[in-house]
C-alpha cells in the first residue's frame, strides 16, 4: 500500500509499495549495465560525418573563393569601410542605366531608414558584376553620453579606467551592428528590387560582402582612387581629358585637382557629407588631391593597360 509523507510547509509524496521496493533492491544487487542496440552498432552509418560534397562550398557561383565565414571584427566608427559585393553569373550586367537609376532609388530609401543617422554610403562604383562602396558607420555624438550613463549604472565599483574601456567596447559593438544593419539593408533592398524589375527569381549576390576598414589617410586616398577609377582596372578606355566614370560618385567628387566632365541629372543623387575626418579632410594627407589622369596601381597591369596609358600620359599626372 502506498504511503504519503508530509513535511513542514510542503507535502512530499513517497511511493513505498511492496512491488516498487522489490524492483529497486534487485537493480541495486545487479548494478548498472550498458545496453547495446544491434541496429546501431552493427548497421553501417549512412548519414553524418565527413562525406563528399558536404559543407559550405569553397568557391562561390562566380568561381572565386568565398569570403571566410567568420565573425566580423569590431568596427571603430572613426574609420571608413571599403565594401565589395559581387553578383552571380546569371545576373545581367550591372553597368546599365536601369541599375544606375535603381541604385539611386535604393540610396534615397536608405537615407530614410531608422539607421540613417549611423550609416551612410559616401562613394560607390558600379561595375559589370560587382559594386564597390565606401561607407561610414558611426554612432551619433549623443550616444557617448548615453553609453557612459548606462555603463555607470551597471559598472558599480569599477574604476574610471575600466569604465572607459568598457564604454569603448560597447560603442565598438554598437557601431559594428550599425555597419551590419546598413549593409544588409542596402544589399537586400537592391536585390529584391532588381529581381522585381528583371522579372527573375533567385539570389543576386554570389557571396557575403568583403569588408576592409581604412585606418590611415594613405589607405583612404588609395581606396577612393581605386573605387572612382575602377573602370580603368576593367579595361575601360577614355578619350580626352577630365573623363570620369558616370557609374560612380566621381561626377560629384569634390577632391579632383583638375576640371572634369559632368552630367546634368534629371533627378538628383543623394550626396551625403562625410562624417569621419579621414573621408572629409584626412585623406589629402596621404598624397594630396586626386587627378582624373591618375590610374590605380591595380589597373596598370590589366589587359588594356597600354591603351589606358596612351590616353593618360604620365607627363600630365604632375600638378599644374
Amino acid at each position: 500500500m502506498d504511503t504519503v509523507a508530509q513535511s513542514s510547509g510542503a507535502a512530499r509524496f513517497v511511493v513505498a509499495g511492496r512491488r516498487g521496493s522489490e524492483r529497486g533492491g534487485e537493480l541495486a544487487r545487479r548494478g548498472s549495465e550498458q545496453l547495446e542496440l544491434p541496429i546501431v552498432t552493427e548497421a553501417p552509418r549512412t548519414w553524418g560525418g565527413s562525406r563528399k560534397g558536404a559543407g559550405r562550398k569553397r568557391a562561390s557561383c562566380v568561381g572565386r573563393p568565398n569570403v571566410p565565414h567568420r565573425t566580423r571584427p569590431e568596427h571603430k566608427g572613426r574609420f571608413p569601410v571599403h565594401v565589395t559585393m559581387r553578383a552571380c553569373r546569371d545576373v545581367p550586367p550591372l553597368r546599365s542605366q536601369l541599375v544606375r537609376n535603381l541604385f539611386r532609388k535604393v540610396l534615397k530609401t536608405q537615407a530614410e531608414r531608422s539607421y540613417a543617422a549611423q550609416f551612410q554610403v559616401v562613394h560607390f562604383s558600379i561595375q559589370r558584376d560587382h559594386i564597390h562602396l565606401i561607407v561610414e558607420a558611426r554612432l551619433a555624438k549623443r550616444g557617448d553620453h548615453g553609453a557612459r550613463t548606462a555603463g555607470a549604472r551597471t559598472a558599480g565599483a569599477l574604476t574610471a579606467g575600466a569604465l572607459t574601456e568598457r564604454v569603448k567596447q560597447e560603442r565598438a559593438t554598437q557601431e559594428r551592428e550599425a555597419l551590419r544593419r546598413g549593409i544588409s539593408g542596402l544589399v537586400i533592398s537592391f536585390a529584391r528590387q532588381l529581381n522585381r524589375r528583371l522579372g527573375r527569381r533567385g539570389k543576386v549576390w554570389a557571396d557575403r560582402h568583403h569588408r576592409r576598414d581604412l585606418e590611415s589617410p594613405t589607405a583612404v586616398r588609395n581606396t577612393i582612387l581605386y573605387v572612382l577609377q575602377n573602370w580603368l582596372r576593367h579595361g575601360m578606355k577614355t578619350f580626352g581629358l577630365g573623363i570620369v566614370d558616370p557609374y560612380s560618385t566621381a561626377l560629384r567628387f569634390l577632391g579632383w585637382a583638375d576640371p572634369h566632365a559632368t552630367i546634368i541629372e534629371t533627378e538628383p543623387w543623394p550626396d551625403p557629407a562625410p562624417r569621419t575626418w579621414l573621408l572629409r579632410d584626412g585623406w589629402t594627407r596621404g598624397g594630396g588631391p586626386l587627378r582624373t589622369t591618375d590610374v590605380p596601381p591595380a589597373a596598370r597591369g590589366v589587359r588594356y593597360a597600354s591603351i589606358v596609358e596612351s590616353y593618360v600620359p604620365s607627363s600630365m599626372s604632375s600638378p599644374l
